[in-house]
Protein backbone atom coordinates (compact mmCIF):
# COMPACT_ATOMS: atom_id res chain seq x y z
CA UNK A 1 0.00 0.00 0.00
CA UNK A 2 1.70 3.57 -0.94
CA UNK A 3 1.60 6.90 1.22
CA UNK A 4 -1.48 8.35 -0.60
CA UNK A 5 -3.34 5.43 0.61
CA UNK A 6 -2.49 5.66 4.12
CA UNK A 7 -3.55 8.93 4.18
CA UNK A 8 -6.04 8.88 2.16
CA UNK A 9 -7.93 5.97 4.36
CA UNK A 10 -6.67 8.11 8.13
CA UNK A 11 -8.14 10.93 6.29
CA UNK A 12 -11.51 9.05 5.62
CA UNK A 13 -11.14 7.51 9.24
CA UNK A 14 -10.85 10.84 11.38
CA UNK A 15 -13.55 12.60 9.29
CA UNK A 16 -15.69 9.35 10.48
CA UNK A 17 -14.37 9.88 14.11
CA UNK A 18 -15.04 13.39 14.00
CA UNK A 19 -18.45 13.97 12.30
CA UNK A 20 -19.91 10.35 14.32
CA UNK A 21 -18.94 12.01 17.14
CA UNK A 22 -20.47 15.44 16.91
CA UNK A 23 -23.55 13.63 15.27
CA UNK A 24 -23.47 11.12 19.22
CA UNK A 25 -23.53 14.56 20.95
CA UNK A 26 -26.17 16.33 18.82
CA UNK A 27 -28.28 13.22 18.64
CA UNK A 28 -27.78 11.37 21.58
CA UNK A 29 -26.06 13.56 24.33
CA UNK A 30 -27.47 17.24 23.95
CA UNK A 31 -31.54 15.76 24.08
CA UNK A 32 -30.76 13.53 27.42
CA UNK A 33 -29.20 16.76 28.79
CA UNK A 34 -32.32 18.59 27.85
CA UNK A 35 -34.94 16.01 29.25
CA UNK A 36 -32.51 15.54 32.65
CA UNK A 37 -32.04 11.79 31.95
CA UNK A 38 -28.24 12.21 33.27
CA UNK A 39 -29.52 14.22 36.54
CA UNK A 40 -30.08 17.42 38.16
CA UNK A 41 -26.26 18.48 37.52
CA UNK A 42 -26.71 18.62 33.41
CA UNK A 43 -23.86 21.24 33.24
CA UNK A 44 -21.63 19.33 35.15
CA UNK A 45 -22.53 16.15 33.08
CA UNK A 46 -22.40 17.60 29.77
CA UNK A 47 -18.76 19.12 30.76
CA UNK A 48 -17.64 15.71 31.85
CA UNK A 49 -18.40 14.48 28.61
CA UNK A 50 -17.43 17.29 26.55
CA UNK A 51 -13.94 16.94 28.26
CA UNK A 52 -13.69 13.35 27.02
CA UNK A 53 -15.10 13.87 23.32
CA UNK A 54 -12.70 17.66 22.68
CA UNK A 55 -9.87 15.65 22.73
CA UNK A 56 -10.86 12.72 20.19
CA UNK A 57 -12.28 15.55 18.05
CA UNK A 58 -8.97 17.39 17.89
CA UNK A 59 -7.13 14.91 17.04
CA UNK A 60 -9.54 14.00 14.45
CA UNK A 61 -9.26 17.47 12.91
CA UNK A 62 -5.55 17.72 13.39
CA UNK A 63 -5.10 14.37 11.17
CA UNK A 64 -7.86 15.56 8.68
CA UNK A 65 -5.55 18.55 8.19
CA UNK A 66 -2.48 16.94 7.74
CA UNK A 67 -3.72 13.95 5.82
CA UNK A 68 -5.48 16.62 3.75
CA UNK A 69 -2.15 18.51 3.30
CA UNK A 70 -0.10 15.35 2.55
CA UNK A 71 -2.57 14.31 -0.10
CA UNK A 72 -2.81 17.62 -1.73
CA UNK A 73 1.20 17.49 -1.91
CA UNK A 74 1.67 13.92 -3.04
CA UNK A 75 -0.50 14.17 -5.91
CA UNK A 76 0.66 17.64 -6.77
CA UNK A 77 -3.26 19.28 -6.51
CA UNK A 78 -1.94 23.09 -5.85
CA UNK A 79 -2.90 24.13 -8.83
CA UNK A 80 -6.69 23.04 -8.31
CA UNK A 81 -6.75 25.48 -5.75
CA UNK A 82 -5.43 28.29 -8.37
CA UNK A 83 -7.90 27.65 -10.70
CA UNK A 84 -11.93 28.30 -11.05
CA UNK A 85 -13.15 24.81 -12.70
CA UNK A 86 -11.40 23.57 -9.36
CA UNK A 87 -13.10 25.94 -6.94
CA UNK A 88 -16.24 23.07 -6.65
CA UNK A 89 -14.24 21.50 -3.97
CA UNK A 90 -14.10 24.91 -1.85
CA UNK A 91 -17.78 25.36 -2.66
CA UNK A 92 -18.41 21.32 -1.44
CA UNK A 93 -16.33 22.77 2.14
CA UNK A 94 -18.38 25.74 2.40
CA UNK A 95 -21.79 23.36 1.67
CA UNK A 96 -20.60 21.05 4.78
CA UNK A 97 -19.16 23.49 6.84
CA UNK A 98 -22.35 26.41 6.79
CA UNK A 99 -24.75 23.42 7.88
CA UNK A 100 -21.87 23.13 10.80
CA UNK A 101 -21.40 26.28 12.34
CA UNK A 102 -25.49 26.46 12.25
CA UNK A 103 -25.39 23.44 14.34
CA UNK A 104 -22.74 24.30 17.15
CA UNK A 105 -24.32 27.74 16.69
CA UNK A 106 -27.61 26.31 18.22
CA UNK A 107 -25.48 23.63 20.63
CA UNK A 108 -24.06 26.78 22.39
CA UNK A 109 -27.29 28.87 22.30
CA UNK A 110 -29.52 25.52 23.33
CA UNK A 111 -26.99 25.02 26.14
CA UNK A 112 -27.80 28.50 27.61
CA UNK A 113 -31.56 27.62 27.79
CA UNK A 114 -32.54 29.46 24.39
CA UNK A 115 -34.63 27.35 22.36
CA UNK A 116 -35.51 28.29 18.63
CA UNK A 117 -38.31 25.43 18.71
Amino acid sequence: MDNFAIARSLHVLAVVIWIGGVAMVTMVVLPAIRRGDLGPNRLQEFEAIERRFVWHARVAMLIVGLTGLDMTEYANLWDRFRFGEFWWLQRLHWLLIVPSLITIFGAVVGSHGWSIF
